[in-house]
């Protein structure tokens, strides 16, 4: 009979060996790497997820413009005026003994989204643009010093001049434009001249005011949220107007090639091309005041009317730098207008052209209006009321998006423009004599077919887009 084994003779088992619970710190340093790895793999999508909800939200703005701008059409037989209101004149700031339109009237000088609120769910704000409007702009004796001379605004002090009083901010709120008006007073009784206090008349001032409340509505409609730069005084918008393809046009009412038209409206018997072939609205890029050199929002100001001969030479390579695509060079003076208030029908604020390709640089003709900015840290300047505002010249459609933007066609329709479309010869220009614009048809677009869908009467094929 065989016993069972002692313990001490059982065969020994493997030995087993034994750890602390957790990672180590190598495991530990793995997992944070993984972790970090699957990261940067899915944030690009994540981003292009978000980017693409918003250019999808963009995209629904600009036919909700479109459905707008057709309701309009439909009760008043045309589309609103690009750039209208009323005329008139008053006291403004600077000298008190020049007459300015820009007071007891808006100067002309209306966008085409003021009419088209009731059109934009904003019946009350048109409401309130169409009734006489308080005038809280009187800032004669403010208790603060704008020009930083230590001095209360509105308060009387010595200068070349003589006696000198601050009594009205002109366009403050803008971006980049801190015009002070100064009314000179020599007088002794002491009282300043300039522009007095008193009511807004219907339909507004000058577009730029920015004591007028209604001006500073920011409707969220006419905001791309691929824009990400805030609205500052007066509202924003991130869509403009066709303009066509002749920047000679944009202060002209004669001969005009888009679906603006200075001092005059379009219909839908005027675009001939079909309304399929012809933008009404595209997107256009804001600064945020602070970007001065970059080609979204910005325009250059200074230059020659021979930018309309030759955009590519007299335009383009002036101004870019080469350097860094995308910008302006340091050599040129800029402003950052560009969408900078949706009230002004100025082209350089709320209209485009189809000159050069989306994402191009925007150039101004004129400058001699423009002047180093009233204090040291101000940029250049353009008088808001001059003709080089009013905005002879190439004014480029942008955004934020990558690559291209987003339009709306005459028949309502949204669709994408990628920034490599067909946009013809750069080098050609369309006669800016005045015996021609007045007299003669200019005929088909030499820029492609991006000049082609900026043209509403000018019989090109524009298929393939």
């Amino acid at each position: 009979m065989t016993s069972s084994p002692r313990p001490a003779d059982r065969p020994s088992r493997p030995a087993r060996s034994f750890r602390r619970s957790g990672f180590t710190i190598v495991e530990l340093m793995s997992v944070i790497a993984l972790i970090a790895v699957l990261v940067s793999l899915l944030l690009p999508a994540i981003q292009q997820s978000r980017e693409r909800a918003r250019q999808v939200q963009c995209s629904g703005n600009l036919a909700n413009l479109g459905l707008a701008m057709h309701n309009y059409h439909a009760v008043h037989r045309s589309f609103p005026i690009a750039r209208g209101g009323t005329d008139g004149v008053g006291k403004s700031g600077g000298d008190p003994a020049v007459e300015s339109p820009f007071v007891e009237s808006n100067g002309g000088r209306l966008s085409t989204f003021v009419p088209l609120l009731p059109y934009l769910d904003q019946a009350p704000l048109w409401k309130a643009i169409r009734t006489e409007q308080p005038d809280p702009s009187v800032l004669d004796g403010a208790d603060f010093d704008l020009d930083g001379n230590g001095v209360a605004d509105g308060d009387e002090y010595d200068s070349d001049f003589g006696p000198m009083y601050v009594t009205y901010a002109y366009s403050l709120s803008d971006h980049d434009e801190r015009v002070l008006t100064w009314a000179k007073e020599e007088a002794a009784d002491g009282e300043v001249s300039g522009r007095a206090g008193g009511p807004f008349p219907p339909f507004g001032p000058f577009p730029g005011e920015f004591t007028y409340e209604p001006w500073t509505i920011q409707i969220p409609s006419l905001l791309c949220p691929s824009d990400g730069n805030s609205a500052q005084g007066i509202a924003d918008t991130n869509y403009a107007i066709n303009w066509g393809d002749h920047g000679y046009y944009n202060g002209r009412p004669d001969n005009p090639r888009g679906v603006a038209e200075a001092g005059g409206v379009v219909t839908l018997q005027d675009i001939e091309d079909g309304l399929g072939n012809t933008l009404l609205m595209a997107e256009i890029g804001r600064a945020d005041g602070y970007g001065y050199d970059s080609f979204s929002g910005s325009v250059t100001i200074g230059l020659p009317l021979s930018i309309h001969d030759d955009p590519q030479m007299n335009c383009v390579e002036v101004v870019r730098d080469v350097a860094n695509p995308g910008s302006y060079s340091d050599a040129v003076a800029t402003l950052t207008i560009r969408g900078d208030r949706w009230t002004d029908g100025a082209v350089p604020f709320t209209g485009f052209n189809t000159i050069l390709p989306p994402n191009s640089p925007s150039c101004l003709v004129g400058g001699t209006s423009a002047k180093e900015g009233t204090f040291e840290y101000d940029p250049p300047q353009i008088d808001p009321g001059s003709d080089d505002a009013v905005g002879s010249g190439i004014l480029s459609a942008g955004s934020h998006h990558l690559g291209g933007v987003n339009v709306v066609l005459a028949d309502g329709s949204v669709r994408w423009i990628n920034e490599e479309i067909d946009a013809g010869d750069p080098h050609a220009g369309l006669s800016t004599a005045p015996q021609t614009l007045a007299s003669e048809p200019l005929g088909e677009s030499p820029y492609g077919l991006w000049g082609a869908l900026g043209t509403r009467a000018a019989g090109e094929l524009t298929s393939g887009y």
